[in-house]
Parts: structure tokens; C-alpha cells; sequence
């Protein structure tokens, strides 16, 4: 965990008094503060790659606040966010505010990348991270997607432990994908892979290619690095399967150890399969109206009252098939405001019914 002092720098915290420049009588001043944390990537045995672009803004306050609170030295490396075909105010929309910048220790934002962003935009996020990631004393590199959070950050130290002599391990993997959602790496495999083995791929663009996931295993089997794979891995709910995306909140190693939850995941689940919304405490409200303007008004509306008729509604608004959704006033869903989870029609389960 981290100082008091380290979560008003990271503004999680109010300052009791302002730092001062210049009266050095004052405590904590800035001499007390660059002797502290000016070199403070070399403080810590770990660095956390948080991998992000502007759809994740909603749910960054909370999952940045959480990696910061690990001890780790935290560096968030974001896609670039607009284009130049688009207006001024996409900038400002799609870029961090200043609660979410303070919250890594450094950023980094790559280049502009065209044609399937989440593949050649991950990958080159990774090349600019490894690049920055040299400055340091670090032996363990975490990546994580920047819609996951840790609810349990202090429990770092147990996944380190868990990794034990081995060179990697994921949230979840399979012969044949190795999931990049997170994974917590040794200092030279982590520079195998994307310093060296990743790299080459990089240089001759093959468009809707390259998958992170298949380049990642493809590194870790063929240049022999040792994966361990997590004993719990998060299953789809009838056990048929490995979920790698985790959508329903549920058991993993990484989950025991860390808190491990994909919020991303989770919010979409919700509005396709008719599950809980993830805790209004885990996300920005009013980001998501900017971030995520296609999805039912009814979902904000859920978030500010707390009634649920509006989940009904937004449910029934996000079916996956247009042939599906249905349009209701809000009093078909009942009378009178709804707090408490009921045992009727609406609430039942996609999943299950």
C-alpha cells in the first residue's frame, strides 16, 4: 500500500497543506518531495502496464486508483484518441481529465494506428511500454486492460508468491491462447517476448492480423518460457468452458488474490444476458453518457436513482437482436420506484430461463 503523503501526490487524497517551493519550514515541502518520489521508479520491484484508450474513460478513476495503490510503480500507456477528421471537442472528450492522469506514476500515448484497434492498438501500446519500462529496478511487469480492477490491490505481494520461479501466468489460458486481459511476467520473458520475439512482427503491417493473443503464445511456446498456468481459471457458469473475459464476476486464482474483476466485461453481460449491473461505485456516470452514448438513456438513469425499473428498461432496450428489444414506458415496469431486488419476470436471467 502506499503513504498518505504518495495518495495526495496521486490525488486520491486532499493535501492538508499545499506543498511549498519556497518556505521550507512548511512540511511537506518540495525538497522533502523530490528526495521522496523524484526517483521514484526505482522504488518499487514491480511495474504495472495499464493498457487503455478513451472507451475505458468511464471505469479508469477507479481501476488506475486501485493499481496505484498496489506499491507498484504504475504506468498507463493510452491509445491515441481522435482523428483528424474529427471535431475539437472529441479531444477533450476522449482524452484523461486530470483525476485520472495523476493517478499512474507516467504516461505514454503511441501513435495514430488505422484498421483494427484493438489488436494493432494493444500491440503498439506494448512497444512504447516496453520501451519507457527500462528506467527502473523493475523484476516483475504486470499488463492489464485498463476495465479491470483489482478490489483487493494490497494482495500484489501473493501474486508475485503465486508466481513463484515460473515466467508468466494470465488470468486464463489454454493450450493454444495465452488471454492478455492480465498477466503478470519475470523481467526477461517480459523482454523476450515484446522487446524482442513481438517486435519483428511490428514492422510489416498484415491488417486484421496479428492477434495479441496469438502472438503471445506463440512467443511463450516456441522460445521455451515457462507459463504457469493459474490453478482456479474463471469458467463459463454451465462449466463448459474457460470465460477469458470473466463477464460474470466469478472464482479465479487471480480473483482470491488480487480481487480480479473485468469490468468491461461485466457491463456488457449485463445489458445482453440480464445480470447485475456492476456497483455504481466502479464507474463514472457521467463519462459513460460521453463514452458510451449508443447504450439505452435508461442505464444512466439506473445508475443516478437507484430504481431499478430503469435496469428493466434498459434491458429491454439492449436486447442483442432489434428483433427483441421493446420500447415501454417506465410505469409498465411498475407504479412506484423499485430498490430492492424482486423475484418476478424482469429480473430473471437469459442464462437461465
Amino acid at each position: 500500500m502506499i503513504s498518505k503523503i504518495e495518495e495526495s501526490i496521486a490525488g486520491i487524497a486532499p493535501w492538508t497543506t499545499t506543498p511549498s517551493g519556497h518556505d521550507y519550514s512548511q512540511r511537506p515541502n518540495w525538497i522533502d518531495l523530490g528526495f521522496d518520489y523524484n526517483s521514484i521508479p526505482y522504488k518499487s520491484d514491480t511495474l504495472i502496464i495499464v493498457t487503455s484508450w478513451w472507451g475505458h474513460l468511464h471505469f479508469m478513476k477507479n481501476t488506475l486508483e486501485n493499481y496505484r495503490k498496489t506499491g507498484a510503480f504504475v504506468l498507463l500507456a493510452y491509445d491515441f484518441p481522435v482523428k483528424s477528421w474529427e471535431s475539437d471537442n472529441d479531444f477533450v472528450d476522449k482524452f484523461p481529465s486530470k483525476n485520472i492522469l495523476l493517478l499512474p506514476h507516467a504516461f505514454v500515448m503511441k501513435h495514430q494506428t488505422f484498421d483494427n484497434d484493438k489488436r494493432n492498438g494493444w500491440l503498439w501500446l506494448m512497444q512504447y511500454a516496453a520501451g519507457v519500462f527500462g528506467v527502473g529496478n523493475f523484476n516483475y511487469i504486470v499488463t492489464v486492460n485498463s476495465d479491470c480492477i483489482w478490489e483487493n490491490p494490497e494482495g500484489l505481494a501473493d501474486l508475485k508468491k503465486e508466481l513463484s520461479s515460473y515466467d508468466l501466468m494470465s488470468v486464463s489460458s489454454q493450450e493454444n491462447n495465452i488471454h492478455t486481459c492480465a498477466v503478470i511476467y519475470r523481467e526477461k520473458a517480459f523482454t523476450d517476448i515484446f522487446s524482442n520475439y513481438m517486435r519483428e512482427f511490428m514492422n510489416t503491417p498484415i491488417l486484421g492480423s496479428h492477434s495479441p493473443e496469438k502472438l503471445l503464445t506463440d512467443a511463450v511456446r516456441k522460445n521455451g518460457i515457462r507459463e504457469k498456468i493459474a490453478e482456479i481459471q474463471p469458467m463459463e457458469p454451465d462449466n463448459s468452458s474457460v470465460d477469458h473475459y470473466s463477464r460474470y464476476n466469478q472464482d479465479s486464482t487471480w480473483k482470491r488474490l488480487v480481487g480480479y474483476r473485468n469490468l468491461g466485461a461485466e457491463f456488457n453481460t449485463c445489458l445482453i444476458e440480464r445480470t447485475e449491473p456492476i456497483p455504481v461505485e466502479y464507474i463514472d456516470v457521467e463519462k459513460m453518457r460521453k463514452v458510451c452514448p449508443g447504450f439505452s438513456e435508461s442505464l444512466y438513469k439506473f445508475y443516478e436513482t437507484g430504481d431499478r425499473r430503469y435496469l428493466y428498461q434498459a434491458w429491454d432496450h439492449n436486447e442483442d437482436s432489434w428483433y427483441d428489444r421493446v420500447y415501454m414506458p417506465i410505469d409498465y415496469y411498475g407504479k412506484e420506484p423499485i430498490y430492492e431486488i424482486e423475484d418476478n419476470r424482469f429480473e430473471k436471467t437469459k442464462l437461465f430461463y
